[in-house]
């Protein structure tokens, strides 16, 4: 029965556009805002969220953190236990992300700021939104149930290398996808 799949969620297909000439987005996060689980701004119109930003960060709700170097690998896909249907492969439930974040920034304020910000000080962050660099493009990480930071700072062994902050942020979200979005002014 080749061709034959189950009616279970169907619906059409979404349109593929095509950037114009040029016009990709370039990749390497160089600054990030941190959000508290009790932070207010809301990402789904552009147009206010410097403001909203502003107001978070000024209640304490929200970080600037620059200077960076962060990455965010494909999500790994987190399937079912089972197929329920004899034959298919187990349906994909949610992704997890593990992201890459490095500073360089390093001084006792910042040492104690990432140790705050270490799951193992209990810290859960709601979001983390990343600048790319060279542009008004920021990637959106909002896990379904918040973000932790795993690291530590390190002392390289040589003096080819600088002391720095390394850590993770890992989260699990129902999409695969962290959206990108043009803020001007941010």
């Amino acid at each position: 029965m080749a061709g034959e799949c189950n009616t279970y969620s169907c619906g059409d297909l979404p349109e593929h556009t095509l950037v114009t000439c040029g016009d990709k987005v370039q990749g390497g996060g160089v600054k990030a805002y941190i959000f508290a689980c009790d932070s207010t701004t809301e990402f789904d119109d552009t147009a206010t969220i410097p403001t909203d930003i502003a107001t978070d960060v000024a209640a304490g709700r929200a970080a600037l953190f620059q200077n960076l170097q962060i990455g965010v690998p494909q999500g790994s896909p987190v399937n079912t236990s089972s197929a329920y249907v004899a034959g298919q492969t187990p349906d994909v439930a949610t992704y997890d992300f593990a992201g890459t974040y490095l500073d360089a920034n390093v001084n006792s304020d910042n040492d104690t700021a990432y140790a705050a910000l270490n799951v193992t000080s209990g810290l859960v962050v709601r979001a983390l939104l990343i600048n790319l660099v060279g542009s008004d493009n920021w990637v959106l990480c909002l896990g379904d149930n918040g973000i932790k930071f795993i690291g530590t700072n390190v002392v390289p062994d040589n003096d080819g290398d600088y002391v720095h902050y390394n850590f993770t942020f890992n989260y699990r979200k129902s999409t695969g996808i962290n959206p990108t979005l043009n803020i001007a002014g941010l």
